[in-house]
C-alpha cells in the first residue's frame, strides 16, 4: 500500500515539474515585458522632460536677450534724452540772444532815424545860409570884406566866411558817415539776426525729430516691457 502511494506521489511530480517551469518562464516573460514598458515610460517622461528643460532654457536664454535689449533701449533712450535737453537749452539760449538782438537792432534803427533828422535839418540850415549869402548877403559880404581896416582884418573876415562854409560842409559830410555806419550797423545785426532764425529754425527741427525719435523707442521699449512681464 505504502509502496504504491510513493510511485504515484512520484508520478504526479514528475508531471508537474514542465507545468511549473513553463508558469515561471510566462511569469518572467509577462515581468520583462512589464519592464519594457516601465521603461519605455520612463524615457518617455526623460524626453518630456528634456522638452520641457530645453524649452526653458530657451525661454530663459530668450528673456535674457529682451531684457539685455530692454537696457540697451534704455540706455539710447537716456542719451536721446540728453541730447534733447541739450537741445532745448541751446533753443532757449539763442531766443535770449535774439531778443537782445531784437534790442540792438531796435536801438539802433532810433540813432539811424536820429542822425538822418540831424542830416537832414543841418543840410536843410546850410542850404539856407548859402542861399541868403548868394542871394541876399553877397554885397554884404564883400561890403564886410572892403571894410576891413588892415590885411589882418581882411584875412580873417575872408577865413570866417570861408570857416563858415566849411563847417556847414564838414557836419554835413559827418552825419552822413555817421548815417552810413549806423546803417552798416542795422544791416549787419539783421545778417546776424537772420542767421540766428535759421539757426532757431534748424534747432526746433531736431528737437521735434528727437521727441518723434523718443516717442517710437518709448514705445519699443513698452513692447518689450510687455513681453519680459507677460
Amino acid at each position: 500500500m505504502l509502496c504504491a502511494v510513493l510511485a504515484l506521489a512520484l508520478g504526479v511530480s514528475g508531471l508537474a515539474k514542465p507545468q511549473l517551469a513553463q508558469a515561471a518562464r510566462d511569469e518572467e516573460t509577462d515581468i520583462s515585458e512589464e519592464l519594457q514598458g516601465v521603461k519605455e515610460s520612463l524615457s518617455d517622461a526623460q524626453n518630456e522632460v528634456d522638452e520641457i528643460e530645453e524649452g526653458m532654457k530657451s525661454a530663459e536664454e530668450r528673456l535674457e536677450s529682451l531684457e539685455s535689449e530692454r537696457d540697451d533701449l534704455l540706455s539710447y533712450i537716456e542719451k536721446l534724452d540728453q541730447n534733447l535737453t541739450e537741445v532745448q537749452d541751446t533753443i532757449d539760449s539763442l531766443e535770449a540772444s535774439m531778443e537782445v538782438k531784437q534790442e540792438e537792432i531796435a536801438a539802433t534803427q532810433e540813432k539811424l532815424a536820429q542822425a538822418q533828422a540831424d542830416e537832414r535839418e543841418q543840410y536843410e540850415a546850410m542850404k539856407l545860409r548859402i542861399q541868403y549869402m548868394y542871394e541876399n548877403g553877397s554885397m554884404q559880404f564883400l561890403e564886410l570884406l572892403f571894410r576891413s581896416e588892415s590885411l589882418t582884418q581882411l584875412l580873417n573876415r575872408s577865413e570866417y566866411i570861408t570857416t563858415l562854409v566849411e563847417y556847414d560842409r564838414d557836419m554835413l559830410k559827418e552825419y552822413q558817415q555817421t548815417c552810413q555806419e549806423i546803417q552798416d550797423t542795422q544791416a549787419a545785426l539783421e545778417e546776424e539776426y537772420s542767421q540766428m532764425e535759421e539757426l532757431q529754425a534748424a534747432n526746433e527741427a531736431s528737437r521735434k525729430d528727437l521727441e518723434a525719435l523718443m516717442e517710437a523707442k518709448n514705445e519699443e521699449l513698452d513692447d518689450y516691457s510687455q513681453q519680459i512681464d507677460g
